[in-house]
């Protein structure tokens, strides 16, 4: 597996951790949550406009990652489903094995 491929599933696994207990944690205290995206740049920060229930398809398959527009790493993962304001992509090759 590559360099590249390895750091990308590496950090789109740390923000699925995060956004898990976003939405743990939002469903304790009854609010909405705010995700962030899961795409494969360390730098991005940007949230994404989902629900909980949306979100909780997107984790359904463990190689399922929900991203912003324009943020997809068409080499390392392919679109699954557009939505207006966000896309879901699945982890293919080598970086599926290291998030499933």
């Amino acid at each position: 597996m590559s360099d590249r491929a390895r750091r990308i599933a590496d950090n789109e696994r740390r923000f699925r951790v995060f956004n898990e207990q976003v939405r743990e944690v939002g469903a304790q205290l009854r609010t909405a949550p705010a995700f962030m995206c899961e795409c494969g740049d360390p730098q991005c920060q940007a949230a994404v406009t989902l629900s909980a229930e949306e979100y909780a398809r997107v984790r359904a398959d463990p190689r399922w990652f929900v991203v912003l527009p324009e943020h997809e790493r068409l080499g390392v993962e392919r679109v699954v489903a557009c939505h207006d304001h966000f896309r879901i992509v699945e982890k293919i090759g080598e970086g599926a094995k290291l998030v499933t």
